[in-house]
């Protein structure tokens, strides 16, 4: 009875901050602004976005439940799935390997110095290609340099 408790309490505070943040866009967002912009985008681009997204949240859920495996942390697919997605869903910023971290212990039940380097090695592999993009993107656009 207090699973369901809990999940109703965050549901409602999701709501919530859901209605704040609409009630604070809504001074200076129309409903028509918002239709006007998504008018220029065409369904198939959005859904090509949309799975494009999907399938490079996937690739880097298997780079985390392989780099895992490697330090002996037991976990399955499934819920290194749960894991990422749910660290990504609370923080699409950079930030969010703190809640990997504390998601990570509550699947595995594995101690802090464990968990730490898969995610300290995601964080790091990231970094790095972000970086990487950034370099050869200069290269290009002026603008980038």
């Amino acid at each position: 009875m207090n699973k369901i408790y809990g999940f109703l309490l965050r549901l409602l505070i999701g709501f919530l901050i859901l209605g704040v943040v609409a009630f604070l866009l809504s001074k200076s967002l129309t409903l028509q602004d918002i239709q006007g912009a998504l008018k220029n985008f065409s369904l198939n681009l959005v859904i090509g976005s949309l799975l494009l997204s999907l399938a490079m949240t996937l690739a880097k859920t298997t780079r985390f439940y392989f780099l895992g495996k490697k330090n002996n942390i037991i976990l399955n697919f499934w819920q290194s799935c749960k894991v990422f997605f749910a660290s990504q869903a609370l923080s699409p910023l950079p930030g969010s390997e703190l809640m990997r971290g504390i998601l990570l212990k509550t699947e595995s039940g594995e101690k802090t110095l464990k968990i730490s380097g898969p995610i300290l090695a995601q964080s790091l592999i990231e970094f790095l290609a972000g970086t990487i993009i950034i370099l050869i993107g200069s290269f290009f656009y002026k603008d980038m340099r």
